[in-house]
C-alpha cells in the first residue's frame, strides 16, 4: 500500500483528487487540516469528500477507511504537527508522497500578509514536513496564471512576468521558484501542476462545490441580479470580449495529476493541466445573462472604463468582479507537451452555466417532499424528511432525539 501526505484535503481540488483516486484499497492517505482534534478533522475531510461524491453521476464505491486527518496549521512550522506525531510518522517507509493543495485564494492588498503566510511560508513548512517524512516525490499545484499580464503563448517553464494582475498570481509564482530551489536542496522528485480556471465534474457540470473562479463570477452577478434588474439602461461590465479563458473540468485535472503521479519515469518537471481551447469572454457573459434573466448587461473593453464618471451600478460591478480581471482581459494560450488533450465545447459550458446558476437559487420555501428513515449512531431510528431544490446544497431536517452529536 502507498502511503501519501496532503494538504487541502478539504479543498476543492484536494477533495476531488482524493475521491476520484485515493479512495480505493490501494492508498493510504493522511491529510493536514486545521481543526481543534485529529478526530473532528477525519470526521469532516470524510464528510467532504462524500459531498464531494454526489457530484458525479452513479454511486462510485468510496474507501474512507485508509483517510485520516492530522490537525495541523500550514501557517505554523512543520505544520504546527508535534513532535511526538513526526517521530512516529517518520519510522513509517520511506518512498511516500506529499500533495500539497493548499492556498489561500485571496488576492486584495489589504489581505498581503495573509497571503503570504499561506502561500509563501505554508509552502516551506510543507516541504519541510515532507523532508521529515522521507517522502520522494513532492507534487505543489500551482496554477496557469502564475505568468501574470502576459499575453499569448505560455510555456511550461519557470516565469518571470513584468507584472502581476493581483498578489495571488504575484506569490504563486514566487512559491514555483521557492518549490524548485528547496525541492532541489532536499533532493525531492518535485512536479508542479497547473491548472487553469478549474469547474466542476464533466459528467455532471454541477460546481462539484467549487465557489470560485467561473463560479465567483456566476455569484457575484447572482448577487447583484436585484440591482441590475431595477436599472433600465444597459450595464457594462468592462473586460475584454474578444478574450478567451482556459476552463478546465476538476476530474481532467486529476487525471493529469494522477498520470504524474502513476508514471515513474515522469521526474522533476512542470506540467500545464489545462484545456485544449479557449471559451470565449463574450459568448460566456451571453450565457451568464441568459441564464440570470439579465438581458441589459453588456461587455466593453476595460481600457473605457472610467471610474469616476461611470455609474454606481457599473462602479459595483467593477469592484465585485474585480478578482476575475485577470482572466476577462487577456488571452493566455496554455502550452501542453504531454497527457490528454482536452477540448470543452460551447453546449457543455453551458450545461456548466445552467448549473451554476441553479446552485446559487435560494432554496424555496415548501412542504417536505422526501421521506425516509435513517440509523443514528445508537441504533435508534430517524424519520428524515428532505425539501427544496434538490439541485443544490442538501439541507437535511430530522428529530435529533437520541442523535448523539
Amino acid at each position: 500500500m502507498k502511503t501519501v501526505y496532503l494538504t487541502g484535503g478539504t479543498g476543492f481540488l484536494g477533495s476531488h483528487f482524493i475521491r476520484n483516486y485515493l479512495s480505493t484499497w490501494d492508498y493510504d492517505v493522511h491529510c493536514f487540516v486545521r481543526g481543534n482534534s485529529d478526530g473532528l478533522c477525519t470526521q469532516r475531510l470524510k464528510q467532504t469528500v462524500l459531498a464531494v461524491n454526489a457530484s458525479y453521476p452513479g454511486k462510485k464505491a468510496l474507501n474512507l477507511d485508509g483517510l485520516t486527518a492530522i490537525r495541523s496549521d500550514i501557517t505554523l512550522p512543520r505544520l504546527g504537527l508535534s513532535e511526538e506525531w513526526l517521530d512516529t510518522a517518520r519510522r513509517g517507509p520511506a518512498g511516500s508522497t506529499f500533495f500539497h493543495f493548499a492556498s489561500s485564494l485571496n488576492f486584495e492588498e489589504k489581505n498581503k500578509d495573509a497571503i503570504y503566510d499561506h502561500n509563501i511560508n505554508g509552502l516551506r513548512h510543507a516541504v519541510d514536513v515532507a523532508s521529515v517524512l522521507r517522502c520522494d516525490a513532492f507534487f505543489y499545484i500551482s496554477t496557469a496564471y502564475t505568468v501574470g499580464i502576459h499575453e499569448g503563448h505560455v510555456a511550461e517553464r519557470l516565469h518571470r512576468p513584468a507584472a502581476f494582475n493581483n498578489y495571488y498570481e504575484e506569490t504563486k509564482c514566487a512559491a514555483e521558484h521557492l518549490i524548485t530551489e528547496l525541492c532541489g536542496a532536499k533532493g525531492l522528485r518535485l512536479a508542479i501542476v497547473r491548472p487553469s480556471v478549474v469547474i466542476g465534474p464533466s459528467k455532471s457540470c454541477k460546481t462539484g462545490g467549487s465557489k470560485t473562479g467561473l463560479y465567483g463570477l456566476i455569484r457575484e452577478m447572482h448577487r447583484l441580479k436585484p440591482h441590475l434588474k431595477r436599472v433600465h439602461v444597459p450595464v457594462t461590465a468592462y473586460g475584454n470580449p474578444d478574450a478567451g479563458v482556459n476552463l478546465i473540468p476538476v476530474d481532467y485535472v486529476c487525471h493529469d495529476i494522477f498520470r504524474l503521479f502513476d508514471d515513474p519515469g515522469v521526474r522533476n518537471g512542470l506540467h500545464h493541466a489545462t484545456a485544449d481551447n479557449n471559451v470565449n469572454i463574450a459568448a460566456l457573459v451571453e450565457l451568464i445573462k441568459r441564464h440570470l434573466g439579465l438581458p441589459n448587461v453588456t461587455v466593453e473593453r476595460s481600457d473605457r472604463f472610467d471610474s469616476e464618471r461611470a455609474p454606481a451600478i457599473e462602479r459595483l460591478l467593477a469592484r465585485t468582479t474585480a478578482f476575475y480581471d485577470s482572466i476577462t482581459r487577456t488571452t493566455k494560450h496554455f502550452e501542453k507537451n504531454a497527457g490528454a488533450k482536452w477540448i470543452l465545447g460551447m453546449d457543455d459550458v453551458e450545461r456548466y452555466v445552467i448549473e451554476a446558476v441553479r446552485a446559487f437559487e435560494p432554496v424555496e420555501s415548501q412542504e417536505p417532499d422526501e421521506a425516509a428513515i435513517a440509523m443514528a449512531g445508537d441504533s435508534a431510528d430517524l424519520s428524515v424528511y428532505a425539501a427544496g431544490n434538490m439541485a443544490a446544497e442538501t439541507r437535511a431536517f430530522s428529530n435529533a432525539a437520541g442523535d448523539p452529536v
